[in-house]
Parts: C-alpha cells; structure tokens; sequence
C-alpha cells in the first residue's frame, strides 16, 4: 500500500480506495447473508447435517435459547491421530471472525456479523450468545486475567470502540475507546496484564500507531509508533515479555517487508531487530518452547505464495533458514502443540486442505491426514486436552459455517 498523493490527488486516491474497500467488503457482507439464508432454508429439510439458526439476540443482551447447534464431533476411527468434523457454527464466518479460548475451556467466536457463539469442546456443539454492541469484524479478542475478553477496533470503518465479553454472565460492556481508529490490527496480552495493540489501517492505509489498554481503569495510553507502519503482519510474546513485530506490508505495496521490530513494556519502547530473510505478509509466527519464533509461509508479490521458514533466536535477534513446508502457503493458520511441535494448516491455494506438522528437535516437517474442509483464513485454536480447532474461513469461494478437529498423534 503507497503513500498517497497530496491535494487533490490526495483526497481523490483516498476516497477510490475506500470506495474499493467498502465494496470489498460489501460483496463479501452479501456472500455471507446469501449462504446464511441458504443454511437457514436447509434446515426445514430432513437431511440430518443441516445446520440449525442461530436465534436472534438484541444487542447486548443474553440469548434467549441454550440449544446448541450442529452436530458433535466423532473421534478419529485411529483413535490416536487425524482430523475430524466438529458441530457446525450458526453462521459462516470469513477471514474478519475471532476465535479465543476462554477460562473455562470454551472458544468464544465473534465477527462477521453482531452475533457471537461459544464452542463447547465436550459436547462438540455451538450455543449463541450475547450479541456484540457494535457489529465487528477484522477486530481482534484478547482473553484478560479476569477472564473477560477485549474486543477492539474493526469494521471496514475501522472504529475505535471496545467492549469487555463476560461468560459468566453472557454479557457485553463498553470499555474505553482507544486513541486512533483501526482495523486488521493485532492485540498482544503481556505480562503485567495489560493488553498491547499495533498497526493495522484506516481505509487501506497501513498504520504504524500503538497503545496499551490497562484493565484497571478501562483506559488507553499511546505508546510510541513502529518504525514502519503494518497491516498483515504479526505480533508474538516472546518468553522474556517483549513483543516481536514481523512483517506484513504498507499501503498498496505488493511486497512483504522484511524489518521486524520489538517492543520492551517495561521501557514503553521498540527497537529495531534483525531482518527477515525474505519478505513476509499473510505468514503466521508461532513462539517455540525454546524460545526461538517459526516464521512459516507467506503471500508474494503477484500472488505467489511461498512454503519457506525462518527462525527468529531473541537472543541474538538474528534469523536463520529452517527448511521449506511441503505446501507453500498463506492466510493459513497455525498452532502450537502441547508437545512443543507446531500444527500448520490450510492456507490460499492450498486445494486439498493439507496440513503438516514442525518438529524443532529434527527441524523437519510431516504432513497430516487431509482436513475435512479446504480453509483458508480460518481460526486455529489449541483446546485444553491438545486438540486443534480450526473455524470458519473460506473454500473454493465460499464462507465456511463448518468446523473441525485435528487430534495430535500420541507422543
């Protein structure tokens, strides 16, 4: 994304690239209503696998109904490792949805639309739940020790509302509005409770802006901006509590930036750090148990896609080759196992839904079974037992309403 022009140029640049924007996000908006009156009329047919609607809820408010929705899972007939289909949502949700797994072991899944659902991984079923305040989506959902969830940002508007989720009560609060308005930026948790959020953009202009929500008082401060503005990055807690910025792109550019940058909170400062190997947006950056970050894939210049990885050392803040996937990939999700191997799947392109797996003890990668559902875009989310969830997204053109399950070969 290029810096605009100035003057009149200016204002007509901008005003096109919102234009293309909203409607982007127009037609992906519509996609989403169709196939969700589509579900909606299956659900009078017989077929058993039809999902059922969610119940309309008033903003704010408590559903009315606890029924749960779709189907629950079935194990693996290994019983030891594979994918499996889990219930499916009430609605579809693309790329803009958040997946984040509360205190008590649920997954929480907000955007797209006002409506919200929890997944109950005992049960393998969805249940609604309170509605946001302000229909959302591209936001992020940090899960806070109190065991509320922040919900910041978003929309094609990119605003600057948040508002706090309480499973206890089912319920949504307004909480203080951050400094500057964003969409597409990633909230960080630290370690001292207070919640660190970066860049993202405002009508497809990359922001460089950052500030620290701090739960006690419901209040934002800035904090000094990145050297480069980012969207389609990401931001990883390392083990020593500072934060790692790697990637993403600027306004209108094609090519993934190569600089990283860390921020220390107890300083309130970033500093620069080493470079990428290659430039990187659309990756994913998962901590290891080591300490080191994988890097893995990215989107490239005129659509390309590559299946290369780096390793990031903290200590030294320098970057090595680690090998290349079996797929290249990007806008593919990732997470790290309970046995210290990171679980890589789906991703643009990826046509058969593969998935594989990153051992940093041989430094290899082994694919898995097939998923269930070719995804990309979607949500992974490490469940208490060491299952993966993975939610949503989209397939050959269209918006997922489904959900799977990937369970880890015993080790």
């Amino acid at each position: 994304m290029s810096d605009r022009f100035t003057g009149t140029a200016h204002r007509l640049t901008t005003s096109l690239s919102a234009w293309a924007v909203a409607m982007r996000w127009t037609v992906r908006q519509l996609l989403v209503f169709a196939i969700a009156a589509s579900l909606a009329a299956c659900a009078t047919a017989p077929a058993a696998s039809s999902p059922t609607a969610l119940p309309s809820t008033p903003a704010g408010s408590p559903t009315a109904s606890s029924a749960p929705t779709g189907e629950a899972s079935v194990a693996p007939s290994s019983a030891s490792t594979g994918w499996t289909a889990t219930g499916r949502m009430g609605e579809v949700r693309l790329d803009e949805h958040t997946a984040t797994r509360l205190s008590d072991g649920r997954v929480l899944v907000v955007g797209g639309t006002g409506t919200v659902e929890t997944y109950d991984p005992d049960s393998g079923t969805w249940t609604a739940a309170a509605r946001t305040l302000e229909t959302r989506g591209y936001h992020s959902a940090t899960l806070l020790r109190n065991g509320t969830v922040l919900v910041t940002g978003g929309t094609i508007e990119a605003v600057a509302s948040a508002e706090l989720y309480d499973p206890a009560t089912d319920s949504w609060t307004a909480t203080g509005n951050m400094g500057e308005r964003r969409a597409g930026h990633i909230a960080t948790l630290l370690d001292d409770g207070r919640v660190l959020v970066v860049g993202g953009e405002i009508a497809s202009v990359a922001l460089a802006s950052a500030e620290i929500y701090d739960p006690t008082t419901g209040s934002w401060t800035a904090t000094p901006n990145l050297a480069d503005a980012r969207t389609a990055f990401t931001a990883t807690l390392l083990s020593d509590g500072r934060v790692l910025v790697v990637g993403g792109r600027m306004s209108g550019g094609d090519d993934g930036l190569t600089s990283a940058e860390v921020y220390d909170p107890e300083t309130g400062t970033w500093s620069g750090t080493g470079s990428l190997l290659t430039g990187r947006f659309y990756h994913t950056a998962t901590l290891l148990r080591d300490g080191t970050v994988l890097v893995a894939g990215a989107a490239r210049p005129g659509g390309e896609r590559t299946g290369s990885t780096e390793l990031y050392d903290s200590t030294s803040g320098t970057w090595h080759s680690t090998g290349t996937m079996i797929d290249a990939r990007s806008q593919h999700s990732a997470a790290a196992l309970l046995d210290g191997r990171v679980l890589v799947g789906g991703g643009n392109h990826a046509e058969t839904g593969t998935a594989e797996v990153f051992d940093s003890a041989t430094a290899s990668w082994t694919a898995t079974g097939p998923m269930i559902d070719w995804r990309a875009s979607a949500s992974a989310t490490l469940l208490v037992d060491g299952r993966v969830l993975f939610v949503g997204g989209f397939g050959h053109g269209v918006a997922l309403a489904s959900a799977e399950l990937y369970y880890p070969d015993a080790r």
